[in-house]
């Protein structure tokens, strides 16, 4: 059995809503990125390339942590 608990759903790339102080409600949102492309790209680039386009390829979260929860939830 696998139980994933989350305290809130990542939707911080919601960039309009963000400057525009609008809440972002807390659901899943459909994206037209497919995580699980998202990771078989990176697994394939060595460290050295992940460190040095990290922000390239997180974009448009404001970091790892937002990126990598953003991915867990729509692949769970």
């Amino acid at each position: 059995m696998f139980v994933h608990v989350s305290t809130s759903y990542v939707n911080s790339d919601d960039t309009d809503a963000v400057k525009e102080g609008r809440t972002i409600p807390e659901m899943i949102w459909e994206k037209k990125t497919n995580p699980a492309k998202i990771v078989e790209y990176i697994k394939s680039k060595d460290e050295k390339y992940i460190i040095k386009h990290q922000t390239e390829i997180i974009k448009p979260y404001p970091n790892t942590y937002t990126f990598t929860k953003d991915l867990s939830e729509r692949l769970l």
